[in-house]
């Protein structure tokens, strides 16, 4: 009897044995399997929820003055219309409004001006004409071949090219975004020039900021002043990045990059306002942190397939990164259906207020202040 206990529990211990080894070796294959499909299905968005801007160099703000260097960049992506001008040309456009803009508004302001070299005849006489000391205002060369040989050229092309991409909306093969393989390098780069403008920063300013000059937008700055415009849009810069805001809440697409490839890097939020680009920007320290953002979320949303403008890359800047903006709402944030107006920065009538997004960042402060 004795005999037949101990082999019972020799048995015993062996099944139990051998069950613990396989839940053991069980756990093991889920503990090693589990991070790698984690991996897989989180994609970039593991990398992005835990960005550190600490990967990019800190530009001092130290000895600075308290003015601004403005940055206009024209570059004939060969358009073949553009606001309805008859016997269209890149020089009745854009260097016709670049003139205009800046004799009205610009006057003995600092500024650079991006523009290629041909083009150079056109712009030295504006310079003698735009200020007292003419070293306030500079001209950097780029020439289409550089934004050609750009590293983001090809992937940019494979994407535009594609039948899937055109037939992603309507409007997108007659655009010049559809047509010009230049348009997107072009507006690509506002934000990275604005960025090397700062780094270099010539003329020793504590801000920086980038206005369209062939949009409807920045001629209307006039109607202030650029004084007026000067004293709003630096409060609205002094910590933060400053960007504008209007409603795109309907499309499937957002300047041709669908919404549902978007959500990887807006943590599943669907974008119910977009960034317009015709001006941005900030402190010489914020355009420095929000441009090294927005390269790696450009490298990454055309690894992803997602191809729109810099208006998308900033959009999806704004809805995972909040805290490194100042939002100006061209329309009332509440009824996001209502277009609003493009222009509110420099249109509105009413007194010149705080924006929607300064007040939120405000609260949350206060919030923290309190406990809660």
């Amino acid at each position: 009897m004795k005999e037949l206990e101990k082999v019972v529990d020799s048995t015993k211990n062996k099944l139990i044995s051998n069950q613990q080894q396989q839940q053991q070796q069980q756990q093991q294959q889920q503990s090693q399997s589990k991070p790698k499909k984690q991996m897989k299905d989180a994609g970039v968005r593991r990398n992005f929820w835990e960005y550190d801007f600490s990967k990019h160099e800190d530009l001092s703000e130290e000895g600075l003055s308290e003015d601004v260097t403005y940055l206009f960049g024209i570059i004939n992506m060969n358009r073949r219309d553009h606001l309805g001008i008859a016997n269209y040309s890149f020089e009745n456009d854009y260097l016709h409004h670049l003139s205009q803009i800046l004799l009205k508004n610009f006057k003995n302001q600092k500024l650079q001006i991006i523009i290629e070299s041909k083009y150079n005849k056109h712009i030295e006489p504006l310079l003698s004409q735009l200020n007292s000391n003419s070293k306030n205002a500079i001209v950097r060369n780029v020439e289409t071949s550089d934004l050609r040989s750009w590293k983001h050229y090809k992937d940019i092309e494979r994407i535009r090219n594609s039948d899937w991409w055109k037939s992603t909306t309507g409007w997108l093969a007659g655009s010049p975004q559809g047509y010009s393989d230049l348009y997107n390098p072009i507006v690509m780069h506002k934000l990275i020039w604005l960025s090397q403008l700062a780094k270099s920063n010539p003329f020793r300013t504590k801000y920086f900021m980038w206005l369209d000059c062939g949009g409807i937008c920045t001629p209307n700055i006039a109607g202030r002043g650029i004084d007026k415009f000067k004293e709003k849009t630096m409060h609205y810069m002094q910590h933060r990045f400053l960007t504008v805001l209007s409603p795109y809440p309907s499309n499937h697409e957002i300047h041709g990059c669908h919404r549902e490839t978007m959500y990887q890097f807006t943590k599943g939020l669907a974008p119910a306002f977009v960034v317009k680009g015709w001006v941005m920007g900030g402190s010489r320290a914020a355009v420095g942190r929000v441009a090294g953002l927005y390269e790696e979320l450009l490298k990454e949303s055309l690894r992803a397939g997602c191809l729109g403008t810099e208006e998308t890359v900033l959009t999806v800047a704004v809805y995972g990164w909040p805290e490194e903006f100042t939002i100006y709402f061209n329309a009332d944030p509440k009824t996001p259906f209502d277009g609003g107006d493009f222009c509110a920065l420099v249109n509105r009538e009413e007194d010149w207020n705080e924006p929607v997004g300064e007040k939120w960042a405000q609260w949350v402060a206060k919030q923290i202040e309190k406990g809660n």
